[in-house]
């Protein structure tokens, strides 16, 4: 499982074989421009007009007393199939 740390916006992976943190949940509406799973490892995730959406959330999640959150941040491959499934975004 992928989760955003909320001080420092990257991502952190978590295999099933350890105990996943608390975290907290963005969710959003997609529109264009939204920040991609991509985004966040290239660094261009602040280039992006749905990076304040997440932003919002990490400031949230730290006054709710979190270090995580988790998003429906799809790859460019998930966004892909997700348009020709209508299925959920799953990140990997």
């Amino acid at each position: 499982m992928w989760l955003l740390e909320v001080r420092s916006h990257a991502l952190r992976e978590f295999p099933k074989t350890v105990d996943i943190p608390p975290y907290a949940v963005l969710s959003h509406t997609w529109s264009t421009d939204e920040v991609l799973f991509q985004d966040i490892v290239t660094g261009n995730a602040p280039n992006c007009a749905g990076y304040a959406k997440i932003l919002g959330c990490c400031r949230q999640a730290i006054a709710d007393g979190f270090d995580f959150v988790v998003s429906n941040l799809a790859s460019r491959r998930n966004r892909a199939w997700r348009a020709e499934t209508d299925a959920p975004a799953v990140d990997r």
